[in-house]
């Protein structure tokens, strides 16, 4: 009698073929059966699978969201923590528990976490440990918590630009070898200090900072070998959020209001002229360069849009399903953005090669400050590939994607979900 053939008794070059057409719950499972298809599925089929997967692609060891992760993923968890990331299943993390409203603000490097406290910087050491984010205690501080609140933070190279509540922007900038600051400037951007700081940001020697009264563009110089910085231009006003393009020959401005509906301004850094871009909008909170000639924003009117300064126009947008603003943008360096919202300390997850759908809905769990609690915005939101962490009223939470054993929380067909319960 003919011996029938099982899979196990093909060749390599069999499984591979067969491999490639399956899916990747399918080579979940396969990857179990025995040690033969484990290390074929490993070091043949994951590593193709994994290049372009959402949040956790290895394609472009420059993207940023893979030079801010702390952990060596292997293929197999990079292709876990992906349905992590679409399934919704995550470890929640509060940290820094407050009773006054406080929202931070916060730059996630591979190896730090800067994180402002009122009027103080602070830099926490992150941890390799399971179920452990931080080290609980600072590594370093700046400033004094006494002193007038930060509220924008950004940080090139070595150097950190902070800007306040009360006008001024204070620039720390700290040897490679040194966690003490070496140099510091203090500037007034205001006469009288009445307009808080919005948004800075900086690429080399050249600084950029706005608040609603005017948007200043800065050269850091030095008289003496003492630094300064001296304006360069003023480019208008009414800006909630600036940022330097990739290139450092463009700035992107979104306003606050603008009741011409041209919220999106370009500055040419040639000529320091300002123009509107034709994206129809009356109020942008944040925005991030895609590359060079894309632009990612997201507006009050609940959208969050992919703009081409090629052809001057959106050629994405994306609505928010519950129709609440976008109060932060993240971008990952590849295809994924992270959105957070103006209630529940939501974030939504798009992919740019997946237009007018959202991936996946987070809604951290609301136990702290009653209902105070639900009525917070995600202030910022930041990621590596397995972690997201998100600015709120009174803490900051971190879900953690590298969490197989988590309970799913999966928002992906919410109306569905809406029907079903009111049948």
């Amino acid at each position: 009698m003919k011996k029938s053939l099982i899979l196990t008794d093909l060749n390599d070059d069999v499984l591979l073929i067969i491999f490639d057409e399956c899916t990747l719950d399918d080579l979940l499972n396969l990857f179990h059966v025995c040690k033969r298809f484990q290390e074929i599925i490993k070091q043949s089929t994951f590593i193709r699978r994994s290049l372009d997967l959402l949040l956790v692609g290895h394609r472009n060891h420059n993207a940023v969201s893979y030079t801010r992760t702390i952990q060596n993923l292997s293929y197999h968890r990079r292709v876990k923590i992906f349905q992590n990331w679409c399934y919704g299943r995550y470890e929640e993390h509060i940290l820094f528990q407050q009773s006054q409203f406080n929202p931070s603000k916060i730059i996630l490097e591979k190896e730090f976490l800067f994180k402002s406290h009122s009027g103080q910087l602070r830099k926490y050491t992150r941890s390799k440990r399971k179920g452990e984010i931080l080290y609980r205690r600072p590594t370093n501080t700046y400033g004094e918590v006494r002193d007038a609140d930060i509220t924008c933070l950004t940080k090139s190279g070595e150097s950190v630009v902070i800007g306040r509540r009360n006008g001024r922007i204070k620039l720390i900038s700290m040897d490679n070898n040194e966690n003490d600051p070496i140099e510091e400037i203090n500037v007034s951007l205001n006469e009288f200090s009445e307009h808080r700081v919005e948004s800075v940001d900086v690429r080399n020697d050249l600084y950029a900072t706005a608040t609603l009264q005017r948007v200043s563009l800065w050269q850091k110089r030095y008289e003496l070998d003492i630094p300064y910085l001296d304006t360069v231009a003023e480019l208008g006003a009414g800006v909630k959020t600036i940022r330097f393009s990739p290139n450092v020959d463009k700035i992107a401005m979104g306003k606050y209001k603008d009741t011409s509906r041209q919220a999106l301004h370009l500055v040419d850094l040639s000529t320091n002229e300002v123009h509107p871009l034709a994206s129809d909008s009356a109020s942008i909170y944040d925005l991030q360069w895609k590359d060079n000639n894309v632009i990612l924003s997201g507006h009050y009117d609940t959208t969050f849009r992919l703009f081409d300064l090629r052809t001057n126009c959106d050629e994405h947008i994306w609505v928010d399903p519950y129709d609440l603003a976008v109060y932060s943008v993240s971008y990952d360096g590849n295809f994924g953005v992270l959105c957070g919202m103006k209630y529940h300390c939501r974030v939504n997850l798009y992919d740019l090669r997946v237009p007018n759908k959202y991936i996946q809905l987070y809604f951290p769990r609301q136990r702290f400050r009653g209902a105070k609690s639900f009525s917070s915005p995600a202030y910022q939101v930041v990621n590596d590939q397995s972690q997201l962490f998100i600015s709120t009223d009174y803490n900051l939470r971190v879900l953690d994607f590298d969490a197989d054993w988590a309970a799913t929380k999966d928002y992906t067909n919410i109306f569905v979900h809406e029907m079903i319960v009111n049948l």
